[in-house]
């Protein structure tokens, strides 16, 4: 796309150099009537074509902002993914660092069912937070 606005701009400044021309042309030489007209052909036919080139432009310009536009939606999609995942993983990490310290007064460190009680804390902390943002269409 951005190779045919450059294209597009390079025909834009010949067809406004040509139009340039054939009006000095047509003013400062003395020529016959049917050379006269002519001469106007070629600048009504220019002026056109500069008309519909200015248009094309501005058609091509609203195209990339159609596309920059939907690039940052995707993004933003993309990122607010992220955030859900490493929502749901930040409680995890806390109860794993609390867990994880060697103190010897932790009740569930003697307790025998301790460590399946963080694992299922664990699990029922991270699915229940997935399905918040699930249902919330966050993620």
């Amino acid at each position: 796309m951005f190779e045919r606005k450059h294209r597009l701009a390079q025909v834009r400044s010949l067809a406004a150099e040509a139009l340039t021309a054939v009006s000095l042309l047509n003013r400062h030489m003395q020529m016959e009537s049917a050379d006269q007209i002519r001469f106007r052909d070629v600048h009504d036919t220019l002026s056109r074509a500069a008309l519909r080139l200015e248009g094309l432009r501005d058609s091509l310009r609203g195209l990339l902002d159609l596309q920059l536009s939907l690039q940052n939606q995707r993004m933003n999609e993309v990122v607010k993914t992220l955030t859900a995942v490493s929502t749901v993983f930040l409680p995890l990490t806390f109860l794993a660092g609390v867990w994880g310290m060697n103190f010897e007064s932790m009740p569930e460190l003697g307790w025998r069912y301790g460590y399946v009680m963080a694992i299922a804390s664990f699990v029922l902390t991270a699915v229940g937070l997935a399905v918040y943002f699930k249902r919330r269409q966050w993620w």
